[in-house]
């Protein structure tokens, strides 16, 4: 047992060991541990929620009175508990703000008595290579405040794993652990740099943990002030390939010395849309030269990717473009916005939103959809999941537009013969192309005789008697004990139409190489996903 006061001169001692003064105690006391009881939905039943489970995480506080920690800390919370240093009590903690890309959230607490004898953490600057830092927290092993030392050894963009985003990312060779996820990133004086998230897993790696960098973080604050909520990071909405070949340089007739990328996409939600073409040369933006391979300067003797400087502004914010088109420099003022895919990483801590007619379940397209039915390596068992795969990549064309699938069938007298179609993009009902879920759900309602004509990507088709399909609903439903035939969102008000889908930020790209999010079990198989 340790005396009063043997946890404080336990940490200082080791952190003189580590040639730093101490920690200040008002440091330590404002570093928390995150309860959380997380209740996911099950994306095979989206009518259900899996088996509730726990996790700790750390947090800190912030002015405001605001706690910090990882968005994927409290993903699907339905209880949030938070304890002090040194404390015997939890306190009840309410979600302000959860921003899945950057895998931030905002808690904060209501009770008074919560707030005494704590103190925000002062911010300080993005680390410099070689720094010395402190990552400070509760991971597991022990029921105590943790403090691990490390040093800065690289700062770039990296796939942040909970929300599949590609944001600027500190690693230092500290080791992290499950438990430390959301706790601070301290320096040699005592402010806060960035905040723990996440870990390479790989049998040929160890120590390396990521940190979410202050900028970062300042940023997640400032949208919330600005737009009342979170509403994520811009773009430019373009793809573009590299120019580092001289002959595809000589090709597009640039000069000599001026060096740029090639726009092979201009996304069609994009303002950049109509101003940017296929085939254009981006050069540079506000006054900053972009390199053959994309790049722009960073710090002195680094270099960062082009998004890195979209991913500071705002929505609305607009920047100078320098680009060459067809022998010709033009300057073009273009707005960055929040970059959208058809296919969304997560459900923002939503319920997935479901149909089922005649025991046939159609959900959307996502992520989670993703992860739940072919692991997390999205490893494909038919040819409709590699066509489901294919479409990741794939932008909205249509604020309001959702990819539709098949989920499955459940079995019952009307739909005999189609018991294998499972995981299918639906595109057509009757000959009429699916819009999104909201869309499929008011054509079906409104085909009460007749036949019911599903029509999937390619070309296979699903012929129901509706009359006969909508009775078996209910009777599909009972055996089943599925409480309603749709998801809430998908009820129309008395005498009202349903609302279209809100689109929301979405990321790119499933990749095979893990990036683990460090805190709760309930993270910790996650895939990350990626953009850019």
């Amino acid at each position: 047992m340790l005396e009063e006061g043997g946890e404080q001169a336990l940490l200082a001692r080791l952190l003189e060991t580590m040639g730093r003064e101490s920690l200040s105690e008002q440091t330590l006391d404002s570093v928390l541990r995150v309860y959380c009881t997380h209740v996911q939905p099950s994306f095979a039943a989206p009518w259900q929620r899996l088996q509730q489970i726990s996790s700790t995480s750390s947090g800190f506080v912030i002015e405001g009175r605001r706690i910090i920690t990882n968005a994927h800390s409290v993903e699907y919370g339905s209880i949030i508990q938070i304890r002090k240093r040194g404390c015997d009590i939890k306190w009840v903690a309410e979600l302000l703000a959860y921003g899945p890309e950057c895998d931030l959230a905002v808690l904060t607490v209501r009770d008074e008595a919560f707030w005494e004898d704590l103190y925000p953490l002062a911010f300080g600057e993005l680390p410099a290579l070689l720094d010395d830092v402190s990552v400070v927290g509760y991971p597991v092993g022990g029921e105590s405040l943790s403090v691990t030392a490390g040093v800065v050894s690289r700062i770039e963009l990296q796939e942040y794993a909970q929300g599949g985003e590609t944001l600027l990312a500190i690693q230092i060779d500290a080791a992290i652990n499950s438990g430390n996820s959301g706790g601070p990133v301290i320096n040699d004086q005592d402010k806060l740099v960035g905040v723990a998230f996440q870990s390479l897993s790989s049998h040929d790696t160890e120590n390396i943990g990521y940190v979410i960098p202050v900028d970062i973080l300042l940023h997640f604050l400032a949208d919330i002030e600005r737009h009342g909520k979170y509403t994520g990071f811009c773009r430019l909405g373009v793809k573009f390939q590299p120019m580092e070949s001289p002959a595809l340089r000589r090709h597009k007739a640039l000069s000599p010395g001026a060096s740029g990328v090639l726009i092979t996409r201009v996304d069609p939600l994009a303002p950049a849309h109509g101003l940017l073409r296929k085939g254009d040369v981006l050069m540079g933006v506000d006054g900053i030269s972009l390199a053959n391979d994309g790049t722009i300067p960073f710090r002195k003797g680094e270099r960062v990717e082009l998004h890195y400087y979209f991913s500071q502004l705002f929505q609305g914010d607009t920047v100078q473009l320098r680009i060459w088109r067809e022998g010709i420099t033009q300057d073009i003022a273009v707005p960055a916005y929040i970059y959208k895919l058809a296919v969304r990483p997560h459900l923002n801590n939503e319920m997935p939103s479901y149909f089922m007619v005649g025991g046939m379940v159609f959900t959307v397209l996502s992520h989670p959809f993703l992860l739940s039915n072919l692991g997390e390596t999205y490893a494909p068992e038919t040819d409709a999941d590699v066509r489901l795969l294919s479409l990741i990549q794939s932008p909205l064309q249509e604020p309001e537009q959702q990819l539709v699938v098949l989920s499955e069938v459940l079995e019952h007298s009307v739909n005999l013969g189609y018991e294998l179609f499972h995981r299918q993009h639906l595109t057509l009902f009757n000959g009429e192309e699916i819009r999104n879920l909201a869309h499929l759900v008011s054509l079906v309602d409104a085909c009460r005789e007749g036949e019911m004509v599903f029509e999937f990507d390619r070309g296979e088709i699903l012929v129901l008697d509706a009359g006969a399909a909508h009775k078996a609903t209910q009777e599909v439903a009972s055996t089943h004990g599925i409480p309603a035939s749709r998801s809430t969102n998908l009820v129309a008000p008395e005498g009202g139409t349903l609302a279209p889908p809100t689109s929301t930020v979405a990321a790119e790209d499933a990749k095979m190489k893990v990036k683990k999010s460090i805190a709760p079990p309930i993270e910790a198989a996650r895939t990350s996903t990626a953009s850019q």
